[in-house]
């Protein structure tokens, strides 16, 4: 009881012991604060990767890309694989119905599936059970079982037999067509699979001759995409919708432009108010950039708005084309009809689905930032760009790529967070960049329906299951995908003509990702140094209060006090030196961490000291997101450290000799 007594009495009358609690919260608060923004950093950068590549992206090394993509997907996830043959039924001698075929490779890989971790044969065997889906007098699903002859021809054995499938007079039997077969997955972690489609182009805006603009294009499947990443919480106007599309609601961008639009006058409001109150002269650029980015807003409103009108119009049209190509009308009646549409188009200033994009927010020129960091939209939705497009795949001579030339509507925007992605990208849909890019499958000139190069991609993105996947987990699968793939090229030579990659997001952005851990470890190291001047403060005042105190330690011995009750009693006071400064450093680091773009922006405003720069840096604010696990390390060390500098002069204090410490003047 004693130990407990003298340690809270030394607490409360030595004053210079606060200065050792002082350093101790000083250091700690410095070590939540560059860990916070570090750890923030890097957080930003690993979320924005994960939002754009996914957990793992397939990836070709050339230029041709991938094909065969959303075969190979349904073989990695499982589900429906279309079969590319007919089936001919008939009974058989035991009375089931037995539908054969001669099987193309295609085909063939459908059924020889196994696991791709076995070394000794990857074409392993035939799944013992499937599922064949056919439209043949409506027969939908078969269960049943597929065995494959040693001349390549594919049977499919029903479980039960069913006379009605195979007429009595009939020499062929029943003929199955669009024929697809329910796989098990190959890789069971694989949750969701998107192809995708990057490549380069520069982007114009009509009647403004002097913007040209270097983007990143990306050709993406919504919803899709939504699957395999979280593009969809960095979009503008359907961030809080159920589904996503490239044709959104037009009462929905609305919408959204008119909220932008308030946004915007609040702010002039703001700067006018500002300037008047320093008396400065004339409006200034700033509220001169504002107006005009509400002279776009006012004009993306009246084109949606005169959209609307042609609403019905539009859908009529398209049906009354689609019903004279239905009925086989005469060519000179379709293009009648199709330039009907195309002049309905025109008129309401909305391009059809396929001619729309989702830019980047943050693309020179089309959106801008505040000092205080506010995003400025001026482009919106319902205005129109024309995009250039080098198409550099499949081309065997570059000098004489010629670009591909396309109107797009504007329907929404994206913000990854991180600018150097949002200053460059800009999404299509998947069909219309992979025709632009010149990735569309061809067919034989004699056969019509003989694919000569399929259609190709440039990465597919796979989700994996489950949250915080480990790197070392992510890589086994990778593995995994990369011995299918292998399998796969083998059967469908022409889906790649170059080795294919696997990589996790990880290795994928290791150039990036890499040097700002490095960065980090450097920094919170340099600070962990500078912070050991917390134990030598308290090494040094703890030495003084043994020293003053060297008559009341040699009183404690002499009534029977142990060396270690002697020893305990300033270990204990040390470590909660280091608590109580651990406690509060760690308050003042977390309160600074979330209010440090506040702080910045006052200090800006009040000082002209302004060390973070919204134009220089890739993220908008800078982070300020608190680790929990780190704090507790943190404080965990500023206890140790208490410890440790109390741990010498409590080893002087338990030795002294009762009769030396009581004639000490």
């Amino acid at each position: 009881m004693y130990k407990l007594f003298l340690c809270l009495r030394y607490l409360r009358s030595r004053i210079i012991a606060y200065f050792a609690m002082m350093g101790v919260a000083l250091c700690v608060a410095m070590l939540v604060i560059v860990v916070s923004v570090m750890n923030g950093f890097l957080e930003k950068i690993e979320t924005a990767a994960k939002g754009l590549f996914g957990d793992i992206v397939i990836e070709g090394s050339g230029s041709y890309g991938l094909g065969r993509y959303d075969e190979f997907i349904a073989v990695l996830k499982g589900g429906e694989f279309p079969l590319q043959t007919q089936f001919k039924a008939a009974s058989g001698d035991d009375g089931t119905v037995v539908f054969t075929a001669n099987a193309r490779p295609a085909d063939m890989w459908a059924m020889r599936r196994g696991s791709p971790d076995d070394k000794r044969d990857r074409k392993i065997s035939l799944p013992g059970k499937a599922t064949l889906r056919a439209d043949a007098k409506k027969l939908g699903e078969l269960s049943g079982r597929f065995e494959l002859s040693e001349a390549n021809e594919l049977r499919f054995l029903p479980d039960s037999a069913s006379a009605s499938l195979v007429p009595q007079n009939s020499g062929t039997g029943l003929i199955l067509t669009d024929c697809r077969v329910e796989l098990p997955p190959a890789v069971a972690q694989v949750e969701a699979a998107s192809p995708f489609i990057f490549t380069y182009g520069e982007l114009r805006i009509p009647g403004q001759t002097h913007y040209r603009n270097p983007v990143q294009i990306a050709g993406i499947r919504l919803p899709q995409r939504a699957e395999v990443s979280d593009f969809e919480d960095g979009l503008f106007v359907q961030g809080e919708q159920a589904t996503w599309t490239f044709d959104p609601p037009i009462a929905l961008m609305r919408k959204r432009i008119e909220e932008d639009r308030r946004n915007i006058g609040r702010i002039l409001e703001r700067e006018i108010a500002r300037r008047n109150s320093e008396g400065a002269a004339g409006e200034g650029p700033l509220p001169e950039r504002l107006r005009n980015a509400m002279y776009f807003h006012d004009q993306g409103l009246l084109i949606l708005q005169n959209a609307e009108r042609f609403q019905k119009p539009l859908r009529d049209a398209v049906e009354e084309l689609r019903q004279a190509e239905k009925s086989g009308a005469a060519e000179a009646r379709k293009e009648q009809l199709e330039a009907k549409l195309e002049t309905l188009v025109e008129r309401s200033g909305l391009r059809p689905p396929d001619q729309r994009v989702i830019l980047g927010l943050g693309l020179p020129g089309l959106s801008f930032r505040t000092e205080k960091g506010e995003t400025i939209r001026i482009l919106v939705p319902g205005h129109q760009v024309v995009l250039y497009i080098w198409p550099l795949s499949g081309s065997d001579d570059p000098t004489r790529i010629t670009p591909n030339v396309r109107r797009l509507t504007i329907v929404d925007d994206n913000k990854s967070g991180v600018s150097s992605i949002d200053s460059r990208m800009l999404y299509l849909p998947f069909d219309t960049l992979q025709e632009l890019n010149n990735m569309s499958a061809t067919y034989s000139a004699g056969t019509p329906s003989e694919i000569v190069e399929p259609a190709r991609c440039s990465q597919i993105h796979l989700k994996v299951r489950g949250q915080r996947i480990g790197e070392k987990r992510l890589r086994k699968i990778c593995r995994d995908v990369e011995n299918l793939w292998r399998d796969f090229h083998e059967w469908f030579p022409k889906a790649s003509r170059t080795d294919v990659s696997v990589q996790t997001w990880r290795q994928r952005q290791a150039s990036v990702v890499g040097p700002i851990e490095t960065q980090r470890t450097l920094v919170v190291v340099m600070f962990a140094v500078i912070s050991l001047v917390s134990v030598v403060l308290i090494f040094v005042i703890f030495y003084m209060i043994v020293v003053q105190k060297t008559k009341d330690i040699g009183v404690l011995k002499a009534i029977g006090a142990s060396d270690g009750g002697v020893a305990w009693i300033f270990l204990a006071y040390g470590a909660t030196i280091g608590f109580l400064g651990a406690i509060l450093g760690t308050i003042g680091g977390i309160l600074f961490v979330h209010n440090i773009n506040p702080i910045h922006d006052w200090m800006a405003e009040t000082i002209g000291f302004a060390p973070w720069s919204r134009d220089t840096f890739m993220f908008d604010e800078i982070p300020n997101t608190v680790n929990p696990s780190a704090v507790i390390m943190i404080v965990l060390g500023a206890i140790g450290a208490g410890l440790l500098g109390a741990m010498v002069p409590s080893i002087r204090a338990a030795r002294m000799q009762p009769v030396e410490a009581l004639r000490y003047e």
